[in-house]
């Protein structure tokens, strides 16, 4: 079997808050799921706006998810890789 035509293996960034407790049901199945379809998750515990835009391995990620907090989802949006909300709105 040629690895050229493999598929490639997608790679997905969870962004949220540390600190609440009840976060961590949801981070550990949205992580479950990535896991389950074969892809990769890198989590980033930290505020998009303290850490800056792009993130840390944003030239490797193929898609965000971010779970309930929204500083610096606008910036996050910006750059053109799709993101997933999960428990907060996002302005338009």
């Amino acid at each position: 079997m040629s690895l050229i035509n493999a598929p490639k293996q997608l790679t997905i960034g969870v962004v949220s808050t540390p600190g609440d407790p009840q976060l961590g049901t949801v981070i550990n199945g949205v992580v479950e799921v990535i896991r389950q379809h074969g892809g990769r998750v890198i989590n980033s515990a930290a505020p998009i706006d303290l850490i800056g835009v792009p993130l840390p391995a944003s030239d490797v990620i193929d898609g965000w998810v971010v779970v309930h907090w929204q500083e610096g989802l606008q910036a996050l949006t910006a750059t053109g890789i799709p993101v997933v909300t999960v428990n907060l709105a996002a302005d338009d």
